[in-house]
């Protein structure tokens, strides 16, 4: 009986853990949820309620030496998976695994992202200066944004992800040129 009532205690205890995880998994109100992927070669940063970049940001990604070393932990606070979670491995590189980050940012003011990247396989080295893009995240919504190159052109994607009868959706989000901060700023 002692056992039972124990049994009983921890499925009522794990059950409320189960209900505060899903409440999480959902924006709040105010907020927005924003996946970045990630890699050693790759350095991106986001600037929240920004239209420029500059100051003090946040780093999802580094590259070089402390990004190869670095942690690679994929961290989620609940954004539905999409196919590129499901299929992280197809971004690996050379000596650089791919992950990935979610963080809540404050919905209805411009977030700016920036990134770069610097690759050497071989003989060949693969570099892309620093780019930034800006957009307004929407209340409650999901986003989902990577950095894409290849031999010509590095560019920043955005998509919002939309859940519509257990189907994943990824739509992509009209991003504006970001620069530099200026002093005043």
């Amino acid at each position: 009986m002692k056992r039972l009532s124990l049994l009983i205690a921890m499925c009522l205890s794990t059950s409320g853990h189960l209900a505060q995880a899903e409440e999480k998994s959902v924006p709040q109100d105010g907020h927005a949820r924003v996946r970045f992927f990630g890699q050693a070669a790759i350095s991106i940063s986001f600037y929240p309620e920004k239209a420029c970049y500059g100051g003090k940001g946040v780093q999802t990604s580094r590259s070089g030496f402390g990004g190869l070393f670095g942690n690679k932990k994929n961290v989620s606070i609940g954004i539905p998976e999409t196919p590129d979670v499901r299929n992280l491995q197809d971004r690996d590189g050379v000596l650089s695994k791919a992950f990935y980050r979610e963080y809540s940012v404050n919905a209805d003011k411009p977030l700016t992202i920036t990134a770069a990247m610097a690759q050497t396989t071989g003989r060949h080295t693969y570099s892309c200066d620093r780019i930034g893009v800006s957009f307004i995240p929407g209340n409650g919504k999901d986003y989902e944004v990577s950095f894409n190159y290849d031999d010509d052109t590095c560019q920043i994607d955005v998509a919002q992800i939309e859940t519509a009868e257990a189907v994943v959706r990824l739509q992509p989000v009209e991003l504006s040129p970001a620069e530099k901060c200026s002093a005043r700023d």
